[in-house]
């Protein structure tokens, strides 16, 4: 409780430092929305009449702010100007105040893609039932813990390497190729799509919206979401590993 506690202070303030700013705010908005549209777009072309494919982009826009993280930028940027050391003696985890980040930004996210959300249920068909969007909540949650345990492991580059942004640009491609953004996971081709759907990038991006769409349904919905429950752990644990050893690095050398 008093982590949630802490987690929520944070958020309120990234939330308040969002909305004094919104102008550049909202054009990181922007930005996560032109993949999904643009996707979109190209689909409705290649599968005329899909209306399951519509759906599917159309969650995956709200997915894409659901398991955004920022903590690549800044987490990283706390190890380059030494803030690190303030955080590390604190009485609570450092992990806390990048999810406090990620939660203020997600209620920014929220608050504008509302009006986006309407426009697309009133200009597409794209359409959803209950029982999908029920199933696809808690996929969402699992893809959100995914997203977060990958961005931060990949924050932990910035101790052994002055270039952090090149290994998040790369996280950012591989869940665009790998992680049903470029593409459909179902609609990939039979020799391809089972490496792809075992990958962790669909775990934190398409499989959400898979499930709204109606596309992962039965067993394979079963068996997506235990491969989320497995790609958490296996991603939660990895960033713990690599972070400890960063800290050990920074210590070492003075942070």
């Amino acid at each position: 409780m008093r982590s949630a506690a802490i987690t929520a202070v944070y958020g309120r303030r990234v939330f308040v430092n969002w909305l004094t700013g919104w102008s550049w705010s909202l054009t990181l908005l922007a930005n996560g929305v032109v993949a999904p549209l643009i996707g979109m777009a190209i689909w409705t072309k290649a599968a005329p009449g899909r209306t399951d494919v519509v759906t599917y982009f159309a969650a995956l826009l709200v997915v894409t702010q659901f398991t955004a993280t920022a903590s690549v930028h800044t987490f990283s940027g706390t190890v380059y100007d030494g803030q690190l050391t303030d955080a590390l003696l604190r009485p609570h985890s450092v992990v806390l105040s990048q999810l406090g980040w990620d939660a203020g930004i997600l209620a920014f996210n929220v608050v504008f893609l509302a009006p986006l959300i309407a426009a697309l249920r009133l200009l597409t068909p794209a359409g959803t039932t209950w029982s999908r969007l029920a199933a696809a909540v808690p996929a969402t949650v699992l893809a959100a813990g995914c997203a977060f345990a990958f961005g931060f492991g990949l924050a932990c580059s910035a101790f052994w390497t002055q270039r952090y942004f090149a290994a998040a640009d790369a996280g950012v491609r591989l869940v665009f190729l790998f992680g049903g953004v470029a593409a459909p996971i179902p609609l990939l081709p039979e020799v391809m799509r089972p490496w792809f759907a075992v990958l962790p990038f669909r775990a934190m991006r398409g499989f959400p919206a898979e499930v709204a769409a109606g596309l992962t349904r039965g067993s394979a919905l079963a068996a997506g979401y235990a491969l989320q429950v497995v790609w958490l752990a296996a991603l939660a644990l990895g960033a713990r590993a690599v972070f400890r050893a960063g800290v050990r690095r920074y210590t070492a050398l003075g942070g």
